[in-house]
């Protein structure tokens, strides 16, 4: 759905140029990394060498905090988009 500066409300006008597109980018689900080192049977040593230590993502030296995400090994979905036209 695209909107041309001529249907946006008057206290909010984008240039004249620009269009507003707003899409819905479909979501296609594949293997988590947890499912497919499972399933190659290379799980459960990965968890064994590779321990999660809560402690680590405080540095002390800088006094800063490193996140990491919790659930990256869970993240099964994606979707596919493109920029304009080669």
């Amino acid at each position: 759905m695209c909107l041309h500066p001529s249907s946006t409300p008057p206290f909010h006008q984008p240039r004249k140029e620009a269009v507003i597109c707003k899409q819905r980018v479909p979501l296609k689900k594949f293997k988590s990394i947890r499912e497919t080192m499972k399933e190659k049977g290379l799980l459960g040593e990965f968890l064994r060498t590779h321990k999660y230590d809560p402690a680590w993502k405080y540095r002390f030296g800088d006094l800063s905090v490193t996140y990491e995400p919790m659930a990256y090994m869970d993240a099964a979905y994606f979707g596919e988009i493109s920029i304009g036209t080669p």
